[in-house]
């Protein structure tokens, strides 16, 4: 079985392969995930996690990294991409180039994105799952129950409540369609 933490920085995990770009937080593999193919052939990966790394790329290099995703992955194996949410203060930090939310990455989403689509992209099945921090003791389990359930995320996103009581990130699981 094979696992990457893509842009693990610091933040090693055992058990699987550690990549980043960076060769100081001395990873598995050093690679520049928007310049260079992941070192696998198709299929060949069973799990991706990708915790914070998608909200420091281009538009096009997330769309070359996804690429590389789904061509790396098995066929119902899972991608975890978590970002800060586009309305967090995290979602702000100066090396960030994306604030990503519901709909961000929608493109590859095989139920939203086709009708949107205008290059061609790789598709997967989409759970999103937003993610909130305490404040008031119990109050983060709260909103992650309520702002989480599926016609509610919506609304959450689209009128404007996620400015009012912001995610601390959002939660993309991925799985390839072919």
């Amino acid at each position: 079985m094979i696992k990457l933490n893509i842009g693990c920085g610091y933040r090693k995990k055992e058990g699987f392969v550690n990549i980043d770009i960076n060769k100081n937080c001395k990873p598995d593999v050093l690679l520049n995930i928007t310049k260079e193919k992941l070192p696998y052939n198709h299929s060949e990966i069973d799990y991706i996690f990708c915790d914070n790394v998608i909200e420091h790329l281009d538009e096009y290099d997330i769309e070359f990294v996804m690429k590389e995703f789904y061509r790396v992955i098995k066929k119902d194996c899972e991608i975890y991409i978590r970002v800060p949410y586009h309305s967090s203060s995290g979602s702000h930090y100066f090396r960030h180039k994306q604030g990503l939310a519901y709909y961000s990455i929608r493109d590859f989403d095989i139920d939203k994105g086709p009708g949107i689509q205008v290059r061609d992209m790789p598709s997967f099945k989409f759970k999103t799952r937003l993610q909130f921090s305490g404040g008031f003791p119990y109050l983060g389990i709260v909103w992650n129950f309520l702002f989480n359930l599926p016609k509610i995320c919506t609304f959450y996103n689209d009128s404007g409540w996620c400015y009012i009581i912001p995610a601390q990130c959002i939660i993309f699981k991925l799985k390839k369609v072919e």
